[in-house]
């Protein structure tokens, strides 16, 4: 469920400015991703001209954009009392920075050394947690304990958690890369993250920057290396169980006698790591969205909601696809069936949803229909099937009334008929944004932004006509812009030139409009098409790519 939250502007920015002035931040006198990108950009040349990496690693590294990330800071709203003393979490946006695409890459290469060193230790969430906890018999009665660490990605030393990365890519050798080479590579990806905030530019001097795709993988790297002080030890500190949730954990310990020196070990770990605790209270403790109580027989598990929750959910009458809303409950039930392990707290939960849903305009007769069929899917073994795997196509299509949903079902149908190896999934979306709204909150690009650009189709205008010029890049938009600038009259590429020219006229150099971004070529060669013939051009503005429609 998404929510808005209005806030005053300038309680907002000091918030942000309060925490960027630390020793992890520095503020710059201008932006410096340009150079960042320049060098970046250079030093995959490199690699490539050198033969240490060869085409399709350079694609999978090289930058898909090049935008100045922005920080963003959340209001901690959840907490009680959140508004007495408002908290932020920082946020860099760095969808469209140079690293994001390298970084994602490298960040699934580090997940695959994570599984090959620890083959054991899967995927954490609440049912895998259920699951292990209701096999444990305790002998004695055991303690429970639950920890927070504080500001986990600013805190990580990023340096440490970069050469324990390299460290793995190089002992499963899965890039093709010598140490030194990594580093630099590292260097540019993960470190000295420049960014704006409030027209201002800053650098991340050190910790991970939280929107990076490496910071999650690094934490997670350097977080395990510590935890093994303890966890090598469990015996000595009558650990039987430790689960851990990015930053949350949970401990059981075998007598409460322990808890002292559990907690001594975690705030030795290492310096940057700085520990809240919480501790049992009447046998239970709460961990994710799971309530824990000890017994006699071992654990009694239910759904726990933060005392903020809202208790409502997406209005059955809101203009959302019924389809949604359906899954959402199915979901829930889903939910509450794997979480609470006793009939009594399934009944509960259940009771206790039909409560909220209902209040959230439900009809009953629906809920306990799909709480019947859902319970029969769960406890109904799916039995195996084996079928030619078929190529899958996602497309969304706004959404307006329940006629979207049967236009739907119809083109889905006439698309798998038509061609039988494509499963298509089709997804409505909402024909209305919240930024329709706040017209004046809306993003503004700078000139220098807009410039540094990859992968977009453009237009640059004529000042003396509405003539135009209609063109692509995959570079830098001001790379191109440039060539442009200095194109011979001769030459086949200077068709703006040409026009300005032959009719003394001026180009709008300097008001150059982005029509579209596409990474793909192809896609963005057909959209370069598209819009010179919805346009009005200059003499020989042609596309690379003709449309045969």
């Amino acid at each position: 469920m998404k929510s808005l939250a209005i806030l005053n502007k300038t309680d907002y920015i000091k918030g942000g400015m309060l925490f960027l002035n630390s020793t992890q931040f520095r503020q710059l006198p201008n932006d410096i991703t340009q150079d960042q990108f320049t060098g970046y950009w250079k030093l995959l040349n490199k690699l490539r001209r050198n033969k240490k990496i060869n085409q399709s690693l350079f694609e999978n590294l090289k930058p898909k954009s090049n935008q100045t990330p922005y920080a963003r800071f959340l209001p901690k709203i959840h907490k009680l009392n959140a508004f007495r003393n408002l908290k932020y979490r920082p946020l860099i946006c760095a969808q469209n920075s140079f690293s994001k695409s390298g970084a994602h890459f490298l960040s699934k290469i580090l997940e695959q050394c994570l599984t090959l060193e620890e083959p054991d230790r899967g995927k954490l969430d609440s049912f895998s947690v259920v699951d292990q906890l209701t096999g444990i018999k305790l002998v004695n009665n055991g303690y429970l304990m639950g920890f927070d660490i504080e500001s986990l990605f600013p805190m990580i030393p990023v340096r440490e958690a970069i050469n324990l990365a390299i460290d793995l890519i190089v002992k499963y050798e899965k890039l093709p890369l010598i140490r030194e080479d990594l580093e630099n590579v590292f260097q540019y990806l993960a470190t000295d993250m420049c960014f704006q905030f409030n027209s201002m530019f800053f650098l991340q001097v050190d910790g991970l920057p939280m929107g990076s795709p490496l910071s999650p993988i690094l934490s997670e790297i350097f977080l395990r290396k510590y935890e093994r002080q303890l966890l090598d030890r469990s015996n000595q500190f009558g650990i039987l169980g430790f689960w851990r949730y990015v930053d949350d954990g949970l401990i059981l310990l075998s007598s409460k006698d322990f808890v002292i020196q559990v907690k001594n070990v975690l705030d030795s770990l290492h310096p940057n790591l700085k520990f809240v605790y919480e501790f049992e209270d009447m046998k239970q403790i709460n961990f994710l969205d799971i309530s824990i109580k000890r017994n006699e027989f071992g654990f009694e598990t239910r759904i726990y909601r933060k005392p903020c929750h809202p208790l409502t959910f997406v209005k059955w009458n809101s203009n959302i696809e019924k389809r949604y809303k359906i899954k959402a409950i199915e979901n829930l039930i889903n939910r509450t069936q794997r979480i609470c392990n006793t009939e009594i707290s399934r009944k509960e939960e259940i009771s206790n949803l039909e409560k909220y849903l209902v209040n959230s305009g439900y009809p009953l007769n629906l809920l306990k229909k799909l709480i019947k069929s859902t319970n029969i899917k769960l406890n109904t073994k799916r039995s195996e099937c084996f079928s030619v795997p078929k190529k899958i196509i996602y497309f969304g299509i706004s959404y307006t009334d329940n006629q979207t949903t049967s236009y739907i079902s119809r083109v889905k149908s006439m698309i798998e008929k038509q061609y039988g190896s494509i499963c298509v999934k089709i997804f409505s979306k909402s024909k209305n944004k919240l930024s329709d709204f706040f017209g004046d909150l809306k993003s503004v690009k700078t000139e220098a932004e807009k410039l540094n650009s990859l992968n977009c189709v453009y237009k640059i205008s004529c000042k003396n006509c509405e003539n135009c010029y209609i063109g692509e890049t995959g570079r830098p938009l001001f790379v191109r812009i440039n060539e442009h600038q200095k194109s011979n009259i001769n030459l086949s590429s200077s068709t703006v030139n040409r026009h300005a020219n032959e009719f003394s006229h001026e180009i709008a150099y300097d008001n150059v409009e982005i029509l579209s971004f596409e990474s793909n070529s192809i896609k963005r060669k057909l959209l370069e098409s598209y819009y010179l013939r919805n346009y009005r051009t200059f003499n020989g503005n042609k596309s690379s790519l003709e449309l045969l429609f």
